[in-house]
């Protein structure tokens, strides 16, 4: 049994990946949730960041003892799993990052504002804050590939030219090499 991290930044198709795999995977043998479905936070908050991957730890250690692998979605990077108190190297642990270029990445981010004639209509200040919004995302996307490239349990699935399907099929892919 295994704990899987789905991680990527915002846009990357990380909760689309997780809704295909709740519909291809059988339940009794897999665990599919995402890092805050118990409690929303909106902010890269480090403390909360790593309570959140303790508590999902100790849930993968509970599910592994029925039988059950863990998958968990959501923008984590190895040494946050590492540094948490729970975690152990008795656990096997399988990090994904779904990652995509830049500017795939950045057009993707900015359709989330609405349709080029909403964000036309945009103030200066909202303008700002989804320029933000998206630098922050494209930096973040950056930092994880760097993170994820130096960790010898990880794969990276690029996103860029995929359709979401075929992402979730190598995803499903990787699980089951899991199992074997």
């Amino acid at each position: 049994m295994a704990m899987i991290f789905i991680s990527g930044a915002a846009g990357v198709g990380k909760t689309t990946v997780v809704d295909n795999l709740r519909r291809r995977l059988p339940r009794e043998k897999y665990a599919l949730h995402d890092i805050d479905e118990s409690d929303l936070w909106t902010h890269d908050y480090p403390a909360w960041r790593a309570a959140k991957v303790d508590y999902w730890l100790q849930r993968s250690k509970s599910n592994n003892e029925t039988g059950m692998d863990t998958v968990l979605s959501g923008i984590v990077s190895p040494k946050v799993v590492a540094d948490v108190p729970t975690f152990s190297a008795e656990l096997p642990i399988k990090y994904v990052l779904l990652h995509a270029a830049p500017e795939v990445l950045a057009s993707r981010l900015i359709s989330k504002f609405g349709t080029e004639e909403e964000r036309a209509e945009f103030d200066e200040e909202r303008t700002r804050q989804m320029k933000e919004f998206v630098d922050g995302h494209l930096a973040k996307n950056k930092k994880l590939l760097e993170a994820f490239e130096s960790c010898a349990d990880a794969e990276v699935i690029d996103t860029t030219n995929s359709a979401p399907d075929e992402v979730c099929e190598r995803v499903r892919e990787l699980l089951l090499e899991l199992k074997d």
